[in-house]
């Protein structure tokens, strides 16, 4: 029986976070999870290696493939780790040449031909969305079969590079295994450090693609038509995870979680009536929740909705196709902070029409906000972004894939400095969280020494990061 290892590679905690390293989070790799559910039900020895989540080196990473001798390795890449999986890759490709090397993530499929020109180590790459791929992938490579009547890949034929036609959507959603979270270490993950409490974690997502087309994110791997699992696969997923690994919060991963407002509002209910002692979060966008489902929210056991706003200025958010009301989503945030929920609100800052009067407008506008945690970061430029091309011809980028963290300023807009813009993220920031009301509020949550403990080593974190 054929074996494949799926890695994560190795990327530290200070890679993805910056001087917030002691703020982040380590959750799952669900998209690894679900294409080794595949490979596993198909008839493959299949094996997840999650190095950020087990603190493997690239050494220590080596010594488990030497060990278990796969025929296959699938690895996966964001822009941040690409470097970090070509690195593993060369070293594999050293010590054990006959294995194949497969890619995948979201930096492979923005950037499929250039990725293999650039790391040589590299054998095939899987594009998009990839569970119906990798078994037609492995099993053509098995039988020797021919690639290019495979979609949805790019690979070496001798030394040429070939990109074979996209590949059909999944169309139900259902159809895919529960991912296989069996193949990791649950005890590894957990969510944001200022989520005091410190509970077993989990994340899922329960449907795929985003309706809307901001200039900021990359579709390219889900789409931009929304898929959704059945409400009784996401509740077995729950059920799963509660029962086999004593799940205490979920986070739901889903760019849009409301996208069907009718099945949403069934699943509350019959979270509900499951009874669990679970907990969890969501994204949510502001025009797409009404006070009635808030508080559903609220009854089922959600504890924190996150509203994407990006900005408090109208300007910027026309010029990035975000098409929110500024006043909608005020009322709709201090709706769920008043039904007892936490609201967390995701800002960026740097978009190519930045201003200084632009900056302001937004750091005056989270003033009124009646949130509870706020998260702002550096606009980042990814490849497969409408907003990717538009930064290389205004402002300043700094087109560093090693550098690709929300946390890392890589792009300036023009007439603003890296050191200016640096400036004003910190004064947003403190702005923000030293008042007295998110201090009292996170303080409230201390239910033990160890979250108190936790607390503090967050706190830290921020005023070194700020002075």
């Amino acid at each position: 029986m054929d074996k494949i290892i799926f890695i994560n590679p190795p990327i530290t905690m200070r890679d993805r976070f910056g001087d917030l390293a002691s703020a982040g989070n380590n959750m799952p790799f669900l998209g690894l999870l679900y294409l080794a559910a595949m490979t596993r039900e198909h008839g493959y020895k299949t094996k997840v290696i999650d190095c950020p989540a087990e603190n493997l080196t690239l050494k220590k990473t080596l010594t488990i493939i030497r060990n278990e001798k796969p025929e296959y390795v699938g690895i996966t890449a964001s822009t941040l780790s690409i470097h970090s999986a070509s690195e593993l890759a060369k070293y594999i490709k050293k010590l054990f040449p006959e294995v194949t090397i497969i890619l995948g993530g979201p930096h492979v499929s923005a950037l499929p031909k250039k990725t293999l020109e650039l790391f040589e180590d590299i054998d095939i790459g899987v594009l998009c969305e990839g569970e119906i791929t990798i078994i037609k992938l492995l099993d053509a490579l098995k039988n020797n079969q021919d690639l290019s009547k495979i979609n949805g890949i790019v690979y070496r034929d001798n030394k040429k590079i070939v990109q074979t036609p996209p590949r059909e959507l999944i169309k139900d959603l259902d159809e895919l295994p529960l991912p296989a979270f069996d193949l990791v270490d649950i005890k590894n993950y957990s969510s944001l450090a200022y989520n005091i409490n410190d509970v077993p974690t989990a994340s899922i997502i329960a449907s795929r693609g985003c309706p809307f087309r901001c200039k900021f994110c990359d579709r390219i791997t889900f789409g931009n038509k929304v898929r959704r699992h059945s409400n009784k696969y996401i509740l077995g997923m729950m059920e799963y995870l509660v029962n086999r690994f004593n799940i205490k919060e979920l986070i739901i991963y889903d760019d849009m979680f409301t996208s069907y407002k009718k099945e949403v509002t069934e699943l509350c209910k019959l979270i509900k009536e499951k009874g669990w002692d679970l907990r969890w979060s969501c994204n949510v966008r502001v025009d797409s929740i009404d006070e009635e489902m808030i508080r559903l929210f609220k009854d089922s056991g959600c504890y924190q909705i996150n509203f994407g706003i990006e900005s408090g200025s109208r300007k910027i958010l026309n010029s990035v196709n975000k098409y929110i009301d500024l006043i909608e989503a005020r009322k709709k945030i201090e709706i769920a902070y008043n039904a007892g929920l936490r609201v967390r609100g995701y800002f960026i800052m740097g978009f190519p029409e930045e201003t200084r009067e632009t900056i302001l407008e937004t750091i005056k506008y989270v003033k009124t906000l009646k949130l509870t945690d706020f998260q702002l970061t550096f606009l980042m430029p990814f490849p497969g972004s409408e907003i990717y091309s538009e930064a290389k011809r205004k402002g300043t980028f700094e087109d560093n894939w090693r550098k690709m963290s929300y946390m890392h300023c890589v792009y300036t807009p023009p007439n603003i400095s890296k050191k200016e813009l640096e400036s004003y993220i910190n004064k947003a920031r403190r702005a923000f969280y030293l008042r007295p009301t998110p201090i009292i509020d996170y303080l409230k949550q201390i239910r033990s020494l160890k979250d108190f403990k936790k607390l503090v080593r967050v706190g830290l974190a921020f005023l070194k990061s700020q002075f």
